[in-house]
């Protein structure tokens, strides 16, 4: 993709040997270097409202008697998407098998034996 945008570029130098005219000049900063710059700060500010309606409002927002639509988003619905997505750990990245060969064996049960007297006094205070 670097080497296709690369290539306008050096044709139009190129062509004109002694200076690039002001119009190609113009057009080669606008595509270049504003336009970038302006798709990012549009999609910087559209992620940014995105990510606020979907974890900030934990009540429903109403604008003139009407439910603004997505809100409360995420956190409403906080035990359904924890539930999916436990679910799909289980299924698709560990097993109930690798889960209990791993918290049975000697090594974890020798860290769970050190820490626990430990837990339990810090408690205690």
């Amino acid at each position: 993709m670097e080497v296709l945008a690369a290539i306008p570029f050096i044709y139009i130098i190129h062509i004109s040997d002694s200076q690039l005219s002001p119009v190609i000049f113009r057009i080669m900063i606008w595509t270049y270097i504003y336009a970038p710059l302006v798709g990012g700060v549009i999609g910087y500010i559209t992620n940014d409202i995105a990510i606020r309606m979907l974890f900030r409002p934990h009540t429903a927002k109403h604008i003139m008697g009407w439910r603004v639509p997505f809100t409360p988003g995420i956190p409403k619905e906080k035990g359904r998407i924890a539930e999916a997505v436990g679910t799909a750990i289980c299924d698709n990245v560990i097993s109930q098998e690798v889960l209990e060969k791993y918290l049975l064996s000697i090594g974890c049960v020798r860290r769970l034996r050190t820490s626990l007297p430990r837990r339990k006094e810090t408690a205690r205070r």
